[in-house]
């Protein structure tokens, strides 16, 4: 298993486990801003505005495009392989699903202000930053329930924890 990084050098590293830097992975982009291993090992690296996902074998080798011209805030793999995408849309933000072949599913949730991070719990439940800055408040950490299947909707939940 390896470990991946990025920076404003246009590349990102992979490391061991253990923090050992081991090589420069994808080199031909213009500036990573987010990583994700699937569980399948390819590689997604998301690029600064709106731009494409690009995919990548475990090794370095290029295989294409994940998903086409696309802000994203942030991205995370479910244990039932679905890939959930968080965005900033007008006029509000949404996580959308897709397949891990990079086909679009249903949005598993819209209404958001701004989400950010994703993560998701060992109970199932997901759950998403929000930033609300331009709104003046405080940033909020939402929880959505157990996460659904692919043909059922996100559960409403009010924020579980609010700074």
């Amino acid at each position: 298993m390896a470990v991946y990084g990025y920076n404003s050098r246009s590349h990102v590293a992979m490391f061991t486990p253990e923090g050992e830097y081991i090589r420069r992975f994808a080199r031909q982009l213009a500036n990573p801003t987010d990583v994700l291993q699937l569980q399948d090992g390819r590689v997604l690296v998301v690029e600064d505005g709106e731009a494409d996902i690009e995919a990548f074998a475990a090794s370095g080798e290029p295989l294409g495009t994940f998903v086409d011209r696309l802000e994203v805030e942030g991205l995370m793999q479910l244990k039932d392989g679905r890939v959930l995408i968080a965005r900033d849309e007008i006029p509000r933000g949404a996580i959308r699903t897709y397949s891990p072949d990079g086909t679009r599913l249903e949005p598993f949730v819209t209404g958001l202000f701004n989400p950010r991070r994703l993560t998701q719990l060992e109970d199932g439940r997901l759950l998403v930053i929000e930033l609300n800055i331009p709104q003046g408040g405080p940033s909020e950490i939402e929880a959505f329930g157990v996460v659904p299947v692919a043909s059922e909707s996100a559960p409403e939940s009010p924020p579980v924890v609010s700074e």
